[in-house]
């Protein structure tokens, strides 16, 4: 009975805020200084953001259903929200971050200029972004 119990709550909660970074973000809304949300935030961007880079060359830098426009907003909103957080948990990703928004930016420079080179390394290479 207890897990039928819990399994509800969760749907429910599930059903009002969608997946687990937006029941984050409505708690720090609430408690903006609550270090377990502060934590799973931290988390849950640092993976998504070093799987961005990583498969960035593949094209597969966002997964998020948007325009290029606004997926570069959102990449580097995300990247402000990440740098945030680090500073609230006492790590520095400034110097990582920086790199990130490197990156992030040369990719939608790149798509918008993809007729111009074979590949994203060519664009690195060309544009003297070290990779």
């Amino acid at each position: 009975m207890k897990m039928i119990i819990i399994s509800n709550f969760f749907s429910l909660l599930y059903n009002e805020f969608g997946d687990r970074i937006n029941l984050i973000n409505k708690l720090l809304e609430k408690e903006p200084d609550y270090l377990p949300a502060i934590k799973q935030k931290y988390t849950i961007l640092s993976n998504y953001i070093d799987f961005s880079i990583h498969e960035m060359p593949w094209g597969l830098l966002l997964d998020k259903p948007s325009s290029e426009k606004e997926a570069k907003v959102e990449a580097l909103a995300d990247l402000d929200d990440f740098l945030e957080l680090s500073k609230k948990l006492g790590k520095d990703n400034k110097e990582y971050i920086e790199d990130c928004r490197i990156y992030y930016n040369a990719w939608f420079d790149f798509l918008d200029n993809k007729d111009k080179y074979k590949s994203y390394e060519e664009y690195l290479e060309k544009n003297n972004i070290a990779y």
